[in-house]
C-alpha cells in the first residue's frame, strides 16, 4: 500500500515538471522480470516507477540508506539495497527471492550514472539474475536525461530470455550472457537513430 501511496502523492509533479511519454508499454510482462534502463540521472528510478504501472523493486546503493529515515522511506519503496564493489550475498538472496515470486526488478546495469553519450560497462548481475530464474530481460531507454519541463521519451524493447546461452564454465557463460544483453540495450539506440533519419 505504502508503494502506491507514494508513486500516486508523485504521479501528477513528475507528470508536469518531467513529462515523459513511454512506446513500447505493450512489451511490459505482469510478472518476473527484469527491467534494465540506462542511467544518467538520479530521478530515472522516480520517472520509471511513476511511469509504469507495475510495481517495480530497483536495485540501490547502500550510500541510500545511510540515515533510518531513509533505510526505513526506501525499504518500504520496495528498494534492495546493495553494497557496490563487493559480493553482496545478501542482496542476491533477496533478488532471487523476489524474482521466483513473480516480483519485477528494476536495474541500471552499468551500475552508475553516465551521459546521454556515454557506452555503459555493463556488469554481470542481470545475466546471474536472469540465467538463475529463466527470469525475461525488458531493456528500456530514456532519450535524454531528465530535466525539468523538458519533454522526454521512455523506449520499452522486446523481452527476450538467457536459456540457450552456454559456456564452458559459469563464468564464461556470465560473460557471453551480459554481450548479449548489452546487444539488445543499443539495438534500442539503432531503432532510435533509424527512426529519426
Amino acid at each position: 500500500m505504502f508503494y502506491y501511496f507514494i508513486r500516486a502523492l508523485f504521479y501528477l509533479p513528475i507528470k508536469i515538471f518531467y513529462p515523459t511519454k513511454i512506446v513500447g508499454r505493450q512489451n511490459l510482462i505482469n510478472g518476473k522480470s527484469i527491467l534494465i534502463c540506462n542511467h544518467t540521472s538520479n530521478l530515472d528510478g522516480i520517472i520509471i516507477g511513476v511511469s509504469l504501472k507495475q510495481q517495480i523493486s530497483f536495485l540501490g546503493k547502500a550510500e541510500l540508506f545511510r540515515t533510518k529515515i531513509s533505510h526505513w522511506f526506501f525499504t518500504h519503496m520496495k528498494i534492495i539495497k546493495i553494497n557496490r564493489g563487493e559480493a553482496d550475498i545478501t542482496a542476491v538472496k533477496q533478488v532471487l527471492k523476489l524474482l521466483k515470486s513473480g516480483g519485477i526488478l528494476g536495474v541500471f546495469p552499468g551500475g552508475t550514472r553516465n551521459s546521454e553519450e556515454a557506452d555503459e560497462q555493463f556488469k554481470n548481475g542481470v545475466a546471474m539474475f536472469s540465467l538463475k530464474t529463466n527470469a525475461p530481460i525488458i531493456p528500456m531507454k530514456l532519450i535524454k536525461t531528465p530535466k525539468i519541463f523538458r519533454r522526454n521519451t521512455l523506449i520499452i524493447g522486446e523481452p527476450f530470455c538467457l536459456e540457450q546461452v552456454e559456456g564452458e564454465a559459469f563464468k564464461e557463460t556470465l560473460e557471453k550472457a551480459t554481450q548479449i544483453i548489452k546487444e539488445k540495450q543499443q539495438q534500442l539506440n539503432i531503432a532510435l537513430e533509424k527512426g529519426e533519419k
